[in-house]
């Protein structure tokens, strides 16, 4: 069985000294947002930052700093106990979280979504609403040299004949055994060939009180369909800020305003759920 990730609610000063003792967490730890956030931690992540606060905090004697790291090992620690609880969760009672960056773009266009136990083909299609795509294209996973595509829908051309199919495929048998996130690349229309990183950060036991799929975060808009690839989204953004550009009246006829920015999480999940 794979180690599950773990998930911990730290104080954005919890989550700022937590960054500076393992900075490759830092962009996780989500430290610049100032509202208590739940981080999912692997456990052995959580083993060796809280050995390492707990080291600290035996050697402050007295004082507020002592306190606090030892109020840091405290909340770690009852995140290990739960550790227990959540290894025992059945494969139907986990739900997954996945980050997915869309290759080339800069800045970043990225969401991270939580789902339901599941298969890639399932994955596929929260990743089009996630990300704003219209799924009119052909898709594929790309997982250590394998190729996963959903194979009825392929036509008689299509040469997939040595690919696996992602409908049955499951997110469970990706995890390793050491409970590592994962990487792999999706690919959406092959014309235009949108790569994206996904990671996938781990699994946590459902909540009852939380609808699934959703939208925890992210950042900028999805490019528009057929705009030629992200070297023709980046042009297309070029022409879009520059009105004198011979170009810049046909492509707002061709797609409208566009704010490369919008990004909005709430609507975002309500697309996820809605299908």
């Amino acid at each position: 069985m794979p180690e599950t990730s773990i998930d911990v609610r730290l104080t954005q000063t919890q989550r700022t000294f937590v960054a500076e003792l393992t900075p490759e967490l830092t962009e996780r730890l989500c430290v610049e947002k100032k509202q208590p956030r739940s981080i999912a931690f692997t456990k052995a992540e959580l083993l060796i930052t809280r050995q390492t606060v707990r080291q600290l905090a035996l050697k402050e004697e007295h004082g507020t700093k002592r306190i606090f790291l030892q109020r840091l090992v405290d909340r770690l620690s009852e995140a290990l106990g739960d550790a227990t609880k959540i290894a025992a969760t059945p494969v139907t009672k986990r739900c997954y979280q996945l980050k997915i960056t869309l290759i080339g773009s800069d800045p970043p266009i990225w969401r991270r979504i939580q789902m339901n136990h599941g298969t890639l083909d399932e994955l596929h299609h929260h990743i089009q609403l996630a990300m704003g795509w219209t799924n009119s294209h052909l898709h594929q996973f790309i997982i250590n040299d394998e190729y996963y595509v959903d194979i009825h829908i392929l036509g008689e051309d299509d040469d997939f004949s040595r690919s696996r199919d992602s409908t049955r495929t499951k997110l469970s048998g990706l995890l390793p055994r050491n409970g590592k996130p994962v990487s792999f690349l999706y690919e959406y229309d092959f014309g235009d060939s949108w790569e994206h990183e996904v990671i996938l950060e781990g699994w946590l036991p459902l909540d009852n009180n939380v609808r699934y799929p959703r939208c925890l975060e992210g950042a900028r808009a999805c490019p528009p369909e057929d705009v030629g690839g992200i070297w023709g989204y980046d042009e297309y953004l070029e022409i879009l800020a520059d009105p004198s550009h011979e170009r810049h009246q046909w492509m707002l006829m061709w797609g409208g305003p566009f704010d490369p920015e919008a990004f909005d999480v709430e609507q975002t999940t309500k697309a996820m759920q809605e299908g």
